[in-house]
C-alpha cells in the first residue's frame, strides 16, 4: 500500500492526515476550522473515527485548538 501524506489547508495554517496501516493527524489545526478540515477528511475518503493518532508539533492556538473535530 505505501505510506500517503495529504495535507489538509486551513487559510493560515495546515493539518496533515498520515495514511498507511491507520490514520496519523498532525496538528489540529485552528479553532472554527471544522468545515475545511472535514471537507478535506472528505476529499481523500478519510473518516474522522479512523484517526489513531495525533501528534502535535507545537503548541500554538493554530495548530491543537481543533480537537473538538474528532
Amino acid at each position: 500500500m505505501g505510506i500517503n501524506i495529504y495535507p489538509i489547508p486551513l487559510g493560515f495554517d495546515c493539518s496533515y492526515i498520515i495514511k498507511d496501516r491507520s490514520v496519523v493527524l498532525v496538528d489540529g489545526g485552528a479553532p472554527k476550522k471544522a468545515k475545511g478540515f472535514m471537507k478535506g477528511l472528505e476529499k481523500v475518503s478519510i473518516k474522522p473515527e479512523e484517526v489513531k493518532l495525533i501528534i502535535l508539533t507545537h503548541g500554538h492556538f493554530s495548530n491543537c485548538a481543533g480537537f473538538d473535530l474528532i
